[in-house]
């Protein structure tokens, strides 16, 4: 079966300078369930280098996750 984060496929591939979010807390790296990041590169085998800034652009983080670790961020609100 295939996993989904609330309703969102996981299986699916993210583009470069896609918004995404983690779908759950990475503390070792200071993100939190729903951290919204953007897709930066990426590589084989379904990993994604993704960024995490603060509100006012400085990077918090760049690191490399799954594909089954983060989803599409919806932008409609």
């Amino acid at each position: 079966p295939r996993s989904t984060y609330t309703g969102v496929d996981l299986t699916m591939t993210f583009a470069l300078n896609e918004t995404v979010a983690t779908v759950k807390a990475i503390p070792a790296r200071g993100l939190h369930a729903g951290q919204i990041g953007v897709v930066v590169d990426v590589y084989p085998d379904d990993e994604y280098e993704i960024e995490f800034c603060n509100a006012d652009g400085e990077t918090l983080a760049l690191v490399a996750l799954r594909g089954d670790e983060i989803a599409v961020q919806n932008s409609e609100k």
